[in-house]
């Protein structure tokens, strides 16, 4: 749907979709304020593609405040030069440095003391990490093959490890056992 054909009927859609009352809206939209509640009322309900209007409206807002919200953040790395091999070459050499160990000065002088920043490397080596795909917030679950399985594939299945154990004289009791139910 396009630009509404009546300007009125525009503005009162757009004041809606910014959240206006409908007769905040319509006094917005040029309506009288004496009577804008009951003008607004009205007029949406002989008029529902006003309404269809503002959902058009909100729809166009939040796909713009997507695509705004997205690209600054892309064009921004692209002018400065990152992309995720730097990224990921500046957080190796971060996390080497964290890591290396510096001497403790006092009054100007090594005193035999070493420091390091553990942290800061475990972070930037767990950060590299995630990016590699070495690690997984999720937690890995499997499905047992045999949950599909029916009765006379299940009835199969176990005779056959009875079976693979040594185990016939058992895997007949199973079997006559899984036959009476």
């Amino acid at each position: 749907m396009a630009v509404m054909s009546m300007e009125k009927w525009e503005l009162l859609a757009m004041g809606l979709a910014d959240g206006l009352s409908q007769d905040k809206a319509a006094v917005g939209a040029g309506y009288s304020p004496s009577n804008a509640r009951v003008t607004a009322s009205k007029t949406l309900k002989r008029h529902p593609e006003i309404w269809r209007r503002v959902e058009e409206i909100k729809a166009e807002r939040s796909l713009i405040y997507e695509r705004n919200k997205i690209m600054p953040v892309a064009k921004a790395a692209h002018e400065l030069g990152i992309d995720k091999k730097t990224i990921m070459r500046e957080l190796f050499d971060n996390a080497m440095i964290a890591k290396a160990a510096i001497p403790v000065m006092k009054n100007g002088e090594n005193i035999g003391v070493y420091q390091c920043n553990i942290s800061a490397s475990n972070q930037a080596f767990m950060l590299l990490g995630k990016e590699l795909g070495m690690f997984s917030d999720k937690a890995e679950v499997s499905i047992n093959h045999r949950s599909g399985m029916n009765d006379e594939e299940l009835r199969i299945f176990v005779v056959n490890k009875y079976r693979k154990l040594g185990l016939d004289l058992e895997a007949k009791a199973v079997d006559a056992e899984i036959m009476e139910d």
